[in-house]
């Protein structure tokens, strides 16, 4: 298990569902305050939002993909994106330390200081979970390329729990295979016999000629040598 990735994407996913309540608990005063005639649909918005990043990162953290994880991180992504262009929209550069008057609410009024401060707060926390969403959009993309260039195929499909951080190559099934040009030419040995390893010297090319009844005949030659 790729345990590094494994840590960072609880830490991310749980500071997402962290911001996600907050934003909730602001949105349902505001229900209770406005609904059903004020502020309808930024209110409504403001509580849909949360409610699905907590359902939805919920599920994604018992059992996921690295193409579902994805598919999420972008469609909620959006919906924080949205929602802080919206509220950057409704309470715009005021200053609430300076308020004085009433905000009206379906049974009365609340204080415009606190409308204000609780607005400026759902503003900054879905900013904050748009940026989150994004960095994890962002390093999903990376990873699963990089699983995929490294031989395995199915990265996208396999349990997210496999994907390899940076500097990880492990997983439960065994190490990635190495990447074409790298590591040392193996010729098999026989009778059961272990293989003999050759240790190819830098920018030469390894040429094995078959001896028959003996070991193979290998040369190294400066360059690369092309195939007849």
């Amino acid at each position: 298990m790729a345990t590094v990735f494994t840590r960072m994407r609880f830490f991310t996913y749980g500071s997402v569902l962290a911001l996600s309540v907050v934003v909730l608990g602001l949105a349902a005063n505001f229900a209770s305050k406005f609904l059903p005639h004020i502020h309808r649909p930024y209110t409504i918005f403001a509580v849909i939002v949360p409610t699905a990043s907590i359902v939805i990162f919920t599920l994604l953290l018992l059992r996921s993909t690295p193409l579902i994880d994805l598919f999420f991180c972008f469609l909620i992504g959006v919906g924080w994106l949205t929602m802080g262009a919206w509220s950057t929209d409704v309470i715009g550069p005021v200053e609430c330390f300076s308020l004085t008057g009433v905000q009206p609410t379906k049974n009365g009024t609340m204080s415009a200081q606190q409308y204000c401060y609780e607005m400026k707060s759902i503003e900054a926390f879905s900013w904050a979970n748009f940026a989150i969403l994004a960095i994890a959009f962002i390093l999903l993309t990376i990873l699963g390329n990089r699983a995929k260039t490294m031989g395995r195929y199915g990265a996208w499909q396999d349990s997210v729990s496999e994907l390899p951080w940076f500097g990880e190559y492990g997983t439960p099934y065994g190490q990635y295979p190495q990447p074409y040009g790298g590591g040392y030419p193996m010729m098999a040995g026989q009778n059961g016999q272990m293989p003999y390893v050759i240790q190819q010297a830098p920018g030469h090319s390894v040429v094995i000629q078959p001896q028959p009844g003996g070991m193979p005949m290998v040369t190294q030659l400066p360059g690369s040598v092309g195939a007849a």
